[in-house]
């Protein structure tokens, strides 16, 4: 969802779960990750600068599911356009794991596995990349609306110590909060502030 000033995921290589449904989990009532064409998300929030050579902004971030393309292996992927940067990010629902890929230009890339499906408290998983672990339920109040049963996925970069990332989840909306901590530079801090199912 939201690449949300999503300095996220990068390449690796990585074999993806079999199946040929990219709408899977994402079409179901309930469902952490929408994935459903024209779902669109819009994020606004600000930045804090921690260097003192900047003023903090606004942030300001739509994404939407733009249609379909295909892996390495001839599989369908979703592809998720997000607007700050005009640039193609690549989701894959495979069963219950969704698999990301963030390098904007190249659907045949590597992907990362980003989230399992449902989230539950202590999952844990790592790779070359990140350490990813999960966290909830929470309720979250966020400007779109206040929310139930939110799990909060924290990314922490491997190769950077103190650099990560925090996506909060919600059910029938999918990621409604989204935090980048960059150590000793930013924070980028943005909430949904409007949602509408694809279909």
């Amino acid at each position: 969802m939201f690449r949300l000033v999503i300095a996220a995921v990068v390449a690796g290589a990585f074999c993806l779960a079999c199946g040929e449904d990219v709408s899977g989990p994402g079409e179901r009532p309930g469902s952490y990750w929408p994935a459903q064409d024209k779902t669109f998300w819009r994020g606004e929030g600000r930045w804090r600068d921690l260097s003192g050579k900047r003023a903090g902004g606004p942030i300001a971030l739509e994404t939407v599911v733009a249609g379909t393309n295909y892996d390495a292996q001839g599989r369908p992927v979703k592809i998720w356009r997000a607007s700050e940067t005009d640039g193609d990010y690549y989701v894959r629902v495979a069963g219950d794991e969704i698999w990301a890929n963030w390098t904007e230009t190249d659907p045949k890339a590597a992907y990362y596995l980003w989230l399992k499906l449902p989230p539950a408290d202590g999952q844990y998983w790592e790779d070359d990349k990140y350490r990813v672990s999960v966290k909830g339920p929470f309720e979250l109040s966020v400007p779109f609306g206040d929310f139930g049963d939110v799990y909060r996925a924290r990314y922490d970069y491997v190769e950077e110590p103190g650099h990560y990332e925090v996506w909060w989840y919600a059910p029938g909306v999918g990621c409604v909060k989204y935090e980048h901590y960059f150590p000793g530079e930013k924070h980028e801090l943005v909430d949904l502030v409007d949602f509408r199912p694809g279909g």
